[in-house]
């Protein structure tokens, strides 16, 4: 899914999130799942946020003058990540 995040000092960027779908019964609830094949760096948890706010911010209503929001259900799978070594 692509959502197009807006950011002070850039211009509109696209982003690129795994996969965000709403599982629809007697409360609809939107989940978001991310995962990440590297080693963890730390920022991912700063991305997550990022696409949980977009995804918040595009499906928010405004009634009179406040916006309501809500955050989908954040799910994050890390893949196993192997160092190949070379034997002689």
């Amino acid at each position: 899914m692509n959502i197009f995040s807006d950011q002070q000092d850039e211009v509109d960027k696209e982003r690129i999130t795994d996969t965000n779908f709403t599982v629809f019964g007697k409360i609809p609830k939107k989940y978001h799942v991310e995962c990440e094949s590297s080693l963890p760096d730390g920022r991912i948890t700063i991305r997550l946020f990022e696409y949980d706010a977009q995804i918040a911010l595009d499906e928010g209503e405004v009634t009179e003058e406040t916006l309501t929001v809500t955050f989908p259900n954040t799910r994050f799978c890390i893949f196993g990540h192997t160092k190949r070594h070379r034997t002689k």
